[in-house]
């Protein structure tokens, strides 16, 4: 959870009097604030693999006491972990969805995470609609798709290391069934569609059989593909998942502090305006 996350509490009342509008389209699926450090996410009511319970962790990062987040390790593939989603995060069969997560890599070792939605106990051969992160020797992003094994985006081209990135993945985007499409924005960056090839932006569902893609649990799959493991020295850390399970939804549900700022501002001035009128009438 960010920092704004946790200001959010705090001046929540403040920022709709400035506003007039909450992001309440996202729901919140997992921050990982409610974990303790050093445990594994089976604490928060995840379920995995033998491999990957262990090596999937609440971690804090970057300041100790400031946010906790997913610090995902461990051994070379086959490390997997999912999260049963509730009945009000559910994406109906066919139905329009976001999924949003942020994602850093620490080093540009050849990442092998996958973030999507499955409908087994195997999180590796549950990943559907899944959006692969891998980072190549260029750092590039990868997309998995269909019977694709893995596509290099060639929008955004590179990736870089110990950089937050946001990442929108829509499932059926225009209210076709099996299909999804993702967007990435680095922090303080723009927002970019991710494309493979000439213009491949719209990709089918990873079991590449038309059949729409369960979303009753939230899969992650790592490991590298470079037979070397991840390592406590070159983790994944991902953060803020949200899912809107009504619609496409390219807003971040996480305001950037300055946002926040203005709508403390704004909110301060609005009380104070509301105090001096009260004045007035008495």
């Amino acid at each position: 959870m960010l920092f704004s996350d946790k200001l959010r509490a705090g001046v929540g009342v403040l920022g709709i009097l400035a506003t007039g509008t909450v992001h309440a389209d996202f729901l919140v699926v997992e921050n990982f604030e409610n974990g303790t450090v050093g445990s594994s996410v089976s604490t928060l009511g995840w379920s995995g693999t033998t491999n990957g319970l262990p090596y999937a962790t609440v971690a804090e990062y970057p300041v100790a006491g400031e946010n906790q987040v997913l610090q995902l390790t461990g051994t070379t593939q086959n490390n997997g972990v999912y999260l049963n989603l509730s009945a009000s995060q559910l994406i109906a069969s066919g139905a329009t969805g976001t999924l949003f997560f942020r994602v850093l890599f620490s080093s540009d070792e050849n990442y092998n995470v996958n973030i999507g939605f499955g409908n087994t106990d195997d999180p590796y051969n549950s990943v559907q609609g899944n959006f692969r992160f891998r980072a190549a020797d260029a750092e590039t992003w990868t997309v998995s798709h269909g019977t694709n094994p893995a596509v290099n985006a060639t929008s955004p081209a590179t990736r870089d290391v110990d950089v937050w990135y946001s990442v929108w993945v829509v499932v059926n985007p225009e209210g076709g069934a099996n299909k999804w499409e993702a967007y990435v924005q680095a922090e303080g960056g723009s927002q970019t569609q991710v494309v493979t090839g000439a213009s491949n932006a719209l990709f089918t569902f990873k079991d590449g059989n038309g059949v729409d893609a369960a979303t009753d649990r939230l899969v992650i799959y790592f490991g590298t593909t470079s037979g070397v493991a991840l390592g406590g020295a070159s983790p994944v850390f991902l953060d803020d998942i949200y899912i809107d399970p009504a619609g496409k939804n390219l807003a971040s549900p996480i305001p950037e502090a300055s946002t926040w700022l203005w709508m403390v501002c704004g909110g301060l001035a609005a009380g104070w305006i509301a105090r001096r009128r009260e004045g007035v009438r008495r």
